[in-house]
């Protein structure tokens, strides 16, 4: 008898949640391993390496660099290296395994409230969005959180599960300060919803206390033991200038972006508005009354609720700089309502349940659509991901027949050496980074910087990792409204001093960014550029990049950055997934 048709059979053949869940989170990892870009990326990449390469050296966020994120994002990954060494693989297995984390988030909080295919269907865009290209972002584990932390909620179970899903937004507070209040207000609110919805009104208002109570505690439980040890650290003015001051006096002025406006990809980032619109509508013209509805689907109504007010904890995240990133959190938040709404077996008013179908259909294209913008790299440079270098792809016939010829020959292999192999730099990246290391010792400090710090939009944060060098100035991340101030300048110049730093990395690459903000408009305050000006000379050029040695240390040997490139991208081309792990 075959085993489809032997009861015991099919028994035997099911594998233990327990089992299943690790074969399919470790099918994931490998999925989000095998497929990622080994380019480091700008800002957040480079942020996150040079933030946690500096706590695993003893330095605390706020007080001994400027950290626009929470400390978790520093310390957790400070821990991985500590572990298993420092390394840009390390980084990047702990971004795939957030990524596995989140999709198998998803499809069991659908499985348990909508049917397979449609779970299957949502988690299979769900998994789209994440193979976006934007890595280490504080964002994944607090979306994680935030998901696992809602979903307890709205199961409304017992303490256990509220202290649970308390503390998981304490961490998620501390990764990002911002978005873990505003889950924490999401869940007060509905919590109290619920409670002014069950039927009965004894003892209403004791019960919402004491959920609140128990969700709060298991908050603190996490966040305020980092929080003290962080302020007797003396992290306290850090804090309040890097997560209060500048947020609330530079940021939007300084980071704001519109909109859009013509039919894209990014017309995505209105479905966190669309979504909870419905349900607003759906509860206000539905035929029974909200306390009706509440008490008789009491389950469907709490996961909407809360998922709802979820994806507008999250949406605050991404109103100023409007971008697919930014509104990554509240798409996938929005993505799992929508599912909600779709299976909801209630009796919509007809327009709206043609709305909510059209909704869905449109979430679906413009998902795959922001996908297909991928699609042209993974043709071009399939070889700069482990798949496609498994593969032997991203080679082409040299022009004259001999040999294999680089698809794109702007990117080169970090070396051996470096912390961030093997991530993928541009030569003249990969040149300066060599160029410094070489000639300073590893215990001694440099300074990335831009070639004018009146106006800003990022620098080439990452190059500390590749250099293997620590930064030489509390300020070693930039944000416009910051380095562009005077006193701000004057803390780097004696930064620079106190530091003893002699070897400098200028950036010209983003000086003629201009995004539709007050970024664009320079300060006028030259100190940095004047001072780096009188104390330092150019030795080296290297593309955009420029090397620059202060004036009492020796001339170098003669400027060779030409040969430098040319050789990293002589020296660049596929070879095999295992050497690109090896370096």
């Amino acid at each position: 008898m075959g085993a489809e048709q032997n009861p015991a059979a099919r028994r035997s053949l099911t594998l233990p949640a327990p089992l299943g869940l690790i074969l399919a989170l470790l099918g994931l990892t490998l999925f989000f391993v095998l497929t990622m870009d080994l380019r480091v990326r700008v800002y957040d990449e480079g942020l996150i390496l040079t933030g946690a390469n500096e706590v695993a050296a003893g330095a605390v966020p706020h007080r001994d660099f400027y950290a626009n994120y929470g400390p978790a994002n520093f310390y957790v990954l400070a821990g991985l290296f500590k572990l298993f060494g420092p390394g840009f693989l390390v980084a990047r297995l702990w971004d795939a395994l957030l990524r596995a984390l989140i999709v198998a988030t998803v499809f069991g909080l659908l499985r348990s409230r909508c049917s397979r295919p449609l779970a299957f269907a949502t988690t299979f865009l769900v998994l789209l969005l994440l193979c976006l290209r934007d890595y280490l972002t504080p964002n994944l584990p607090v979306l994680l959180c935030a998901l696992v932390s809602t979903w307890l909620v709205a199961s409304e179970g017992g303490p256990r599960r509220l202290l649970a899903a308390g503390a998981l937004t304490g961490l998620a507070a501390l990764y990002r300060y911002d978005s873990g209040f505003f889950v924490m207000l999401s869940h007060f609110a509905g919590m109290a919803v619920l409670a002014f919805t069950q039927p009965g009104s004894e003892g209403r208002f004791s019960a919402l206390v004491r959920r609140v109570f128990i969700y709060a505690a298991g908050t603190a439980a996490v966040f305020l033991p980092c929080a003290i040890l962080l302020l007797a650290a003396g992290a306290g003015p850090g804090f309040f200038n890097d997560i209060v001051d500048y947020p609330l006096h530079f940021y939007a002025a300084m980071r704001s972006l519109p909109f859009p406006l013509r039919p894209s990809p990014e017309m995505i980032v209105y479905l966190p508005f669309l979504v909870p619109a419905a349900l607003i509508a759906g509860l206000v013209l539905a035929r029974e009354p909200l306390r009706a509805f509440a008490s008789r689907a009491r389950g469907q109504f709490a996961f909407l609720l809360l998922f709802g007010l979820l994806t507008g904890a999250l949406l605050i995240k991404g109103l100023v700089r409007v971008s697919l990133d930014h509104m990554m959190m509240a798409i996938v938040a929005s993505l799992i309502l929508l599912a909600l709404l779709v299976q909801k077996r209630v009796d919509w008013a007809r327009p709206l349940r043609l709305g909510i179908g059209l909704l869905a259909m449109a979430a679906s294209l413009l998902v795959l659509l922001c996908a297909a913008r991928v699609l042209p790299f993974t043709l071009r440079a399939a070889d700069r991901m482990p798949i496609g270098a498994l593969l032997g792809l991203g080679r082409a016939p040299a022009a004259d027949g001999t040999g294999p010829e680089i698809a794109n020959p702007a990117r080169a292999t970090a070396p051996a050496t470096g912390r961030a192999a093997p991530g993928e730099f541009a030569p003249e990246a990969l040149c300066a980074a060599d160029y410094v290391a070489a000639r300073t010792r590893p215990d001694e400090r440099i300074f990335v910087g831009t070639m004018r710090h009146d106006k800003l939009f990022v620098n080439m944060i990452e190059l500390y990792a590749a250099a293997e060098r620590r930064p030489g100035t509390h300020w070693y991340h930039f944000d416009p409204g910051l380095q562009t101030r005077a006193d701000i300048q004057g803390q780097m110049i004696a930064d620079l001093a106190r530091n003893d730093v002699r070897w400098v990395i200028r950036d010209a690459s983003f000086d003629g960014m201009a995004e539709p903000n007050a970024s664009a408009v320079s300060s006028g305050v030259t100190l940095l550029d004047d001072h780096l000006a009188r104390a330092f000379r150019p030795v080296a050029t290297f593309g955009p990049l420029s090397v620059w040695a202060r004036n009492d240390v020796p001339a170098p040997s003669a400027d060779t950055g030409a040969d430098c490139v040319a050789g990293k991208r002589a020296a660049s081309g596929p070879r095999g997934f295992a050497g690109r792990l090896l370096g």
